[in-house]
């Protein structure tokens, strides 16, 4: 799964001490991990865990993921440098629009658009929220922007 690898990606890119959480989402929410410092010790456990608890039912609830998200930010300490990577295959099947409350003020969200999602509205989150917003096709696509 793109997803997967995305998630493991992502997680070899971070520097030890940084804290990662992850939520998988269709037509509703599941934490895969809450959040934990990351370090050479357990990133592969992690991935693992992601890999082994990743699946797909059905919708794709982006309201649900942004509260997911949410969740996850208000556990982290405040002093912490957060940020959501929202990765999604999938157009919303939900009533999200945009400009809903995605997550806190400040926090920025890197969007990335796989197969049939909606790349207009992963765009105009990321631009609302001062992140940036990508799209792949394979797992060397997600190797660039996790650089």
């Amino acid at each position: 799964l793109l997803r997967a690898s995305a998630v493991s990606v992502a997680l070899n890119q971070m520097p030890d001490g940084a804290i990662a959480a992850t939520t998988s989402f269709d037509s509703s929410t599941r934490e895969l991990f809450g959040p934990t410092p990351t370090d050479a010790s357990n990133r592969s456990q992690l991935s693992s865990t992601v890999t082994s608890r990743l699946s797909s039912y059905g919708g794709t609830s982006y309201a649900l993921a942004f509260a997911g998200a949410r969740r996850q930010l208000a556990t982290m300490p405040a002093e912490a440098r957060r940020a959501v990577i929202f990765l999604s295959d999938g157009a919303p099947t939900d009533n999200f629009d945009a400009g809903d409350e995605t997550v806190p003020a400040g926090v920025p969200v890197f969007t990335v658009a796989f197969g049939s999602a909606d790349e207009g509205v992963l765009e105009a989150v990321a631009a609302q929220t001062g992140g940036q917003a990508y799209s792949a096709a394979s797992a060397a696509d997600l190797q660039s922007i996790f650089a």
